[in-house]
């Protein structure tokens, strides 16, 4: 069976993509993304990372875009979990994430040029990307 995506997002695989450059806030960029079906990308996997790099993110020309992470403080540190999906995020090597125990949340930012991942405050203004399945 054939799969495709809606107008405007781009098929890579069986997932969808759209590059917003608007500028928004975390949470306004969630937003966006569910309104058109889908969330902020979760790069949960070295295929996906891959995959984003070659296919969606040398394509653009901001540094960085907001992703799905979300970091919320807990009694004994920090969780992340990817929003979208509810799941949880796992760390790997090539993340860096430098909690500021002066916020009470913080959200994920994927870098263009190396595709890791950084944490950054979440009423920061980004442009983003969302995925979806493709259907």
């Amino acid at each position: 069976m054939k799969t495709s995506c809606p107008d405007g997002w781009k098929k890579v695989g069986r997932v969808c993509y759209m590059y917003v450059d608007n500028l928004k806030t975390w949470d306004n960029a969630q937003k966006y993304c569910k309104r058109r079906g889908g969330f902020l990308i979760e790069p949960d996997s070295d295929q996906k990372i891959s995959s984003l790099k070659e296919h969606v993110l040398d394509a653009i020309y901001a540094s960085s875009v907001w992703a799905g992470g979300k970091f919320e403080k807990t009694g004994g540190g920090w969780k992340g979990i990817w929003a979208g999906t509810n799941r949880d995020m796992v760390e790997s090597s090539d993340n860096t994430f430098a909690f500021d125990s002066n916020y009470r949340e913080l959200c994920t930012v994927m870098w263009r040029s190396s595709a890791s991942l950084w944490d950054a405050e979440c009423d920061g203004l980004s442009p983003f990307i969302c995925e979806q399945k493709a259907k």
